[in-house]
């Protein structure tokens, strides 16, 4: 199986940009139709928004100016929860809109959604019943939700950490995306997001940072610097009661501030036996931020 490369986005050019990747309009199921939605995340400090209405591509192209991108995109799903094989994807970016074929399984659709010029991302796993086991296998999958902020307010399974770690002990390379998949802005949004690491507010440059993984997923807390030096990995983010650096397995370890503290800075030194490593942190309310993974054992080996 073909690896992209591994890049550390803290060490490339550019700028951070704050992203909601997956929302929906008054063209599907959401209150905010397209111009309020792009007003709505703008206002709070965002520049990229992708809009994933449900089964349509909805027109954006009119939306972006100098200082905020909008990027077309929808939201797919199939099958059946009876059967266990049900699914939700967001097509990020689609160059082609195309309607999906109905009834069409998992793999059929990420390869349809591949072919449109999209990438696909496996949306709230966890909510959806996409078992780790049903995600590997199937081929052409960008990433996966680590986080969607509507499926943990509204039912408790937002959050899909176990599926993305037991991915990557198989050896996948998912990128770990953190997404409002906002509907009502008086219930959520603004709960969960993309930090991208790009060298300009394009198309070009945002599309090509999702796909090398050049971001980190986020509900609060903000990474400022991971960088491997002399087999250590050093992390530098705000204040937060503890950092993990979670590995394959219990090959890894949590970095906690003592009671009534913060910490802002950690270490931790590789043995080797990892099988790859992200950082997690977490702060004193509960939020988080996940890095894409920073070590891969091969190219460690390599």
């Amino acid at each position: 199986m073909t690896q992209p490369p591994l890049i550390n986005p803290f060490s490339l050019d550019g700028q951070w940009y704050k992203a909601a990747l997956h929302a929906h309009t008054t063209a599907s199921d959401g209150l905010l139709s397209p111009a309020e939605l792009t007003a709505w995340y703008r206002s709070r400090g965002y520049q990229v928004l992708i809009v994933t209405d449900h089964f349509r591509v909805t027109d954006v192209h009119n939306l972006s100016t100098q200082d905020f991108l909008v990027l077309p995109g929808t939201e797919w799903h199939g099958g059946s929860i009876k059967e266990g094989t049900y699914y939700h994807i967001a097509l990020l970016d689609i160059r082609e809109p195309r309607e999906m074929p109905q009834g069409v399984p998992f793999q059929e659709a990420i390869q349809t959604a591949r072919t449109a010029g999209a990438l696909v991302v496996a949306a709230h796993p966890y909510w959806s019943g996409q078992t780790s086991h049903r995600l590997a296998a199937v081929e052409g999958l960008t990433g996966l939700e680590v986080y969607n902020d509507v499926t943990q307010i509204r039912w408790g399974l937002g959050l899909s950490a176990v599926h993305w770690d037991e991915l990557l002990a198989q050896g996948r390379r998912l990128y770990g995306l953190a997404v409002d998949d906002i509907h009502d802005p008086n219930i959520e949004g603004d709960g969960g997001w993309t930090w991208i690491k790009a060298p300009a507010l394009t198309q070009s440059a945002i599309r090509q940072a999702l796909e090398r993984g050049a971001f980190y997923a986020s509900t609060g807390p903000v990474i400022y610097d991971i960088q491997v030096r002399d087999k250590t990995v050093h992390v530098r983010c705000s204040p937060v009661v503890s950092v993990g650096f979670m590995a394959m397995a219990f090959h890894g370890k949590l970095v906690q501030a003592s009671p009534g503290k913060m910490i802002q800075e950690a270490c931790y030194a590789l043995k080797g036996n990892e099988g790859y490593l992200r950082v997690e942190c977490t702060d004193a309310t509960g939020h988080r931020a996940w890095s894409n993974p920073v070590v891969w054992e091969l190219e460690r080996q390599g």
